[in-house]
């Protein structure tokens, strides 16, 4: 799956790679990523997790683009894997201020929402979607013009197959 979605990533942003030589896309230096996709699963009989990451980003002479991926990220689980912009929400996460005062103020906003619309998941769950949502939130506070300030989240249970879904 991971290779069919590089593949379609490539058809799709390779008519776009001139544009770079053309400045549009000012904004963003050499190694900047422009799109960012992970896939993530099980195998069938749920014994081995997988993460594969899959994206776009300026070439390191700023004039066309290079195709990331799949990278197959293999540690063991749990493991914290994050993708895109994360400058700012590593400053809040090591404690740094003001960042870790902007996380502290996300994560105290969102927290009645989460409780509610996640009531019957386990509050250790709860507690990683309420961090993960701040830490997006700061990211966005201080990179706006990469990072937009909504936050989806989706959580499937691969016992009932049920979906619940959010927007932050």
């Amino acid at each position: 799956m991971a290779e069919k979605i590089h593949k379609k990533l490539q058809d799709t942003f390779r008519p776009a790679e001139p544009l770079v030589a053309q400045g549009v896309w000012s904004g963003h230096k050499p190694g900047d990523r422009l799109v960012n996709y992970v896939v993530a699963g099980y195998t069938k009989n749920f014994k081995r997790p997988y993460i594969f990451e899959i994206g776009v980003e300026i070439n390191r002479n700023n004039d066309g683009l290079s195709f990331i991926g799949p990278i197959h990220h293999q540690k063991p689980l749990p493991q914290n894997v994050r993708f895109g912009e994360d400058h700012f929400y590593e400053r809040a996460d090591a404690g740094l201020e003001p960042e870790h005062s902007v996380w502290e103020s996300s994560m105290d906003a969102v927290r009645a929402e989460v409780n509610q619309d996640l009531s019957n998941v386990p509050q250790p769950l709860r507690l990683l979607v309420e961090g993960t949502v701040g830490l997006i939130k700061v990211e966005a506070h201080f990179n706006p013009q990469k990072v937009g300030s909504k936050v989806n989240v989706v959580l499937i249970d691969r016992n009932t197959r049920s979906v619940l879904s959010m927007a932050f």
